[in-house]
């Protein structure tokens, strides 16, 4: 086995030149697919450790824990540790309008970041507490060290959070519970974070916990009192269903694999092209090898030895590229936040924040994964042309290209197509190294059609299945009680605004069961045909502005009630597999059904709202229409009184503010609109966008899409130049005997140049037929993914042709170096050495 690698260092040391396109096609696979596993290994290290930071890394969370759970729970066999979290709520002599809810925490919490501390320090006893910076802004008489009284104990606050939170929410503490016993004794709330000995039975010992005390899982997961880890549990690969992947999960996995798999063909096929012709050229030495005795095996071990020896620079060279390459992507794709960010919070006043830029963490799995992956692809990229080389006899490969049948025509001076048949002869004489050419470049090219395909798919998704308001203005804030209604003059009293609406609104559980006998017989056939979906159905309940709702009364022609409801009697006949724009519309309710039942939960009682219209269109195009959902409208007056008297647990109050204004005036629309609106309401409990800030974050995608896209296609132009370049320029080396017997019969060297360049053209012929063929079947395959939800033509008429006529175009130019450069070699050889040689 020595001697195998000292004659594969030997050939590698003699014929350093020769080695440049095995080299480089190497090194350029390297880098593409390492850029891509750094990138796409960070993203993922960063989502398990924002997981792991803020939400923790227990498999399952319990609310409601009685005593007699708590002691099955730490009885059980099955599970390694809990933490307890403790949650009351008290009155404050010293905050007399808001609550207080003290969170108490067990060591567990403190061990991650789930609060994210800004002054001060975590608290080391039960005296001391941590508040949110809200309550030092709002009380002056607190801050940091400052003593406060709840329940006439005394805590300390040593520690103040950030945290979004609303203005008139009630303030929340946290703190450390040392004592279990004393929160299962007091009337507290608990909630339990459990972490299993063996985390891939978390479903079903949950199950069987929530059955021991007859608990519905579906129900508890309703309700938010169980709540599974999913991002980890799915990180690790733990389903509900055991060892089968959710379906979001699978897709999610597929389409990453089939990205990855072209990458993997691309890269065998890059160094197995390469490498075939850099072998080529050792055939006669291997002829004598064998000669003097060496073996079918020796030679197999010798080629692939020379092709692993060759990789080992190129793929630590890659790998160092690549990690800068990842870093340099992420780096403009910040950059492209941080001036976009910093323009919308400096003109439109907003508080975007951006995350801290940090260079990707170095892992040593994501390395490793890459050179097994590299030397994998080398070795089964020469595992071929090793078989291929130890089968050739002794007298084949000292003969080495005598015994290809080249058709040859007599008269090079007269014949006007020689050159031409001479291209497609030497074309299949060389097949094997024109369809590994073809194949690579192809393969290349449709590689990055891949992320093309996409960025189509989703430019008419967004076109196509989506609702696009027409205000330009839309404003949503939340209140503890109904909004006043001198906000909402003051709010339709600004100036240069063309058209105005205010509405507030609330949500409700709609349960079939509860009103089955009510829906219309086209609603009920298209949920039993599987033609839409009805998940977690819900009642929305519109306030329309007084005079809105007037004004959709008089329109629809119903007997004018104010203190009315009206029912959008219309949903999608079939919201699968069918884009937005085209869908049909069914109505909800039988002719002459009048009423319908919500609910706050399925425990609640059942609430029967009057129905005394329908219509079927949303008014104003407020909104886009609910596949899960139904809409109720009222107006502003009556929504205020049934909010007061409903059975549907309010704690929030939502409102919307929808405007168009012409582009010109919308600068200053919108300022006057932030200042009378905040004048009323906090600016912590408002979010609001217009065109212009659509346009900025749809600005700072593109500018995303584009550094990464541009990242990506630089690559695969550099890949074609070079693999074109280099696979076309060795080819002819190859054939440097072939080219002088054409020349000393009496061929021109104008004549080599047409054929040359028609070979070329044949090349490029091929890949491009073998291009669309791929190209065809991406598109149908994307298609057929998703359903035919769109057809393979307008993901055709979307496509960014531009950076595939690129590519193309660098390509071509490859080859076309490639001829000039082979062409120049092939001219300064000696003829009657190249003949002498062939003799």
């Amino acid at each position: 086995m020595n001697i195998t690698r000292e004659l594969a260092q030997s050939s590698i040391d003699g014929q350093k030149k020769n080695t440049f396109a095995i080299k480089m096609s190497i090194l350029m696979a390297v880098i593409l697919l390492g850029t891509v596993i750094f990138i796409v290994s960070d993203l993922r290290l960063d989502e398990i450790k924002y997981i792991k930071e803020q939400i923790g890394d227990y498999q399952v969370s319990i609310s409601g824990i009685s005593s007699k759970m708590r002691l099955f729970l730490e009885e059980h066999d099955q599970i390694e540790k809990i933490n307890y979290e403790a949650i009351e709520k008290f009155n404050s002599v010293e905050l007399s309008e808001k609550g207080i809810y003290l969170i108490r925490e067990e060591n567990e919490f403190w061990n991650g970041d789930s609060v994210k501390i800004v002054e001060g320090r975590k608290p080391k006893t039960e005296k001391e507490i941590i508040v949110s910076e809200r309550l030092i802004k709002d009380n002056t008489g607190f801050s940091l060290n400052s003593q406060i009284e709840i329940e006439n104990i005394s805590y300390k606050i040593v520690g103040v959070y950030k945290i979004e939170e609303l203005s008139f929410e009630d303030y929340v503490f946290y703190g450390i519970l040392e004592d279990r016993n004393a929160i299962f004794e007091d009337d507290c709330g608990v909630n339990a974070y459990i972490w299993y000995k063996e985390p891939r039975d978390t479903f079903h010992l949950t199950r069987d916990i929530l059955e021991k005390f007859d608990l519905n899982e579906k129900d508890y997961i309703e309700t938010g009192k169980l709540g599974y880890n999913t991002g980890l549990l799915e990180h690790y690969f733990i389903f509900p269903n055991g060892l089968i992947p959710t379906k979001d999960f699978a897709y999610r996995i597929i389409e990453k694999v089939v990205i990855l798999l072209f990458l993997t063909i691309l890269f065998a096929l890059m160094i197995y092209n390469a490498f075939v012709v850099w072998n080529n050229r050792d055939i006669r030495q291997i002829g004598l090898l064998k000669s003097v005795g060496m073996t079918k095996h020796q030679v197999r071990n010798l080629v692939i030895n020379k092709a692993l020896k060759l990789s080992v620079g190129p793929i630590i060279s890659g790998t160092i590229i690549s990690y800068i390459a990842a870093n340099l992507l992420t780096g403009l794709m910040w950059l492209n936040n941080y001036f976009t960010y910093n323009s919308l919070n400096k003109n439109y006043g907003m508080d975007v924040q951006l995350y801290d830029f940090h260079l990707i963490k170095i892992q040593i799995m994501p390395i490793i994964i890459l050179w097994l992956f590299s030397f994998l692809c080398v070795y089964l990229a020469a595992l071929k042309p090793a078989k291929d080389t130890g089968k050739v006899s002794i007298i084949d490969a000292l003969n080495q290209n005598r015994n290809r049948k080249i058709k040859l025509s007599g008269n090079f001076q007269t014949s006007l197509d020689i050159e031409k048949n001479l291209a497609k002869d030497y074309t299949k004489a060389y097949g094997k190294t024109y369809r590994g050419l073809t194949m690579a470049m192809a393969v290349a090219a449709f590689t990055l059609s891949v992320i093309l395909i996409i960025n189509s798919w989703r430019v008419i998704d967004n076109k196509y299945n989506s609702f696009h308001s027409t205000y330009s203005l839309n404003c949503t804030f939340w209140t503890s009680k109904p909004v006043e209604n001198q906000l909402v003059d003051n709010l339709y009293g600004i100036e240069n605004i063309d058209e105005i609406h205010f509405y507030s609104y609330q949500s409700a559980k709609f349960y079939m069961t509860d009103n089955k006998e009510k829906l219309s017989d086209e609603f009920k056939d298209a949920i039993d045909k599987g033609n839409r979906t009805f998940n977690n159905p819900y009642a929305m309940i519109y306030g329309l502005e007084d005079e809105d709702f007037e004004k959709l009364i008089k329109n629809e022609n119903i007997e004018a009630d104010k203190d009315g409801f009206i029912l959008l009697d219309s949903t999608p006949e079939n919201n699968i597999n069918v884009p937005y724009v085209d869908r049909n519309y069914i109505p909800i309710l039988k002719p002459d059904e009048d009423e319908i039942n919500i609910q706050d939960n399925k425990y609640a009682p059942v609430e029967k709202i009057k129905i005394i219209g329908k219509i079927k269109k949303f008014p104003f195009d407020l909104d886009a229409y609910s596949s899960n959902g139904i809409a109720i409208f009222t107006s502003k007056s009556n929504f205020d009184k049934w909010i007061s008297s409903t059975n549907v647990d309010i704690d929030i109050l939502h409102h919307n503010v929808k405007l168009k204004t012409s582009r010109k005036d919308l600068g200053n629309v919108t300022n006057a609109f932030k200042d009378v609106l905040f004048s009323h309401i906090s600016s912590t409990d408002v979010y609001f966008m217009n065109d212009f800030i659509e346009e900025g974050y749809d600005k700072e995608v593109k500018h995303n899409e584009l550094f990464f896209s541009l990242g990506i296609q630089a690559i695969f132009l550099i890949i074609a130049l070079s693999n074109a370049y280099n696979s076309f320029h060795g080819n002819l080396q190859a054939r440097k005997n072939d080219f002088a017997l054409l020349r000393s019969v009496g061929m021109t060297e104008d004549q080599i140049d047409k054929m040359l360049n028609y070979e070329g053209f044949l090349l490029v012929k091929r890949v491009i037929i073998l291009y669309l063929i791929m190209l065809v079947g991406g598109i149908f395959a994307r298609c057929i993914r998703k359903h035919w939800i769109f057809s393979p033509i307008q993901v055709f008429a979307n496509l960014n042709y531009i950076s595939i006529v690129i590519f193309f175009v660098i390509s071509i130019l490859g080859i076309y170096f490639a001829i000039r450069s082979g062409k120049k070699y092939i001219l300064n050889q000696n003829i009657n050495e190249m003949i002498n040689e062939l003799n």
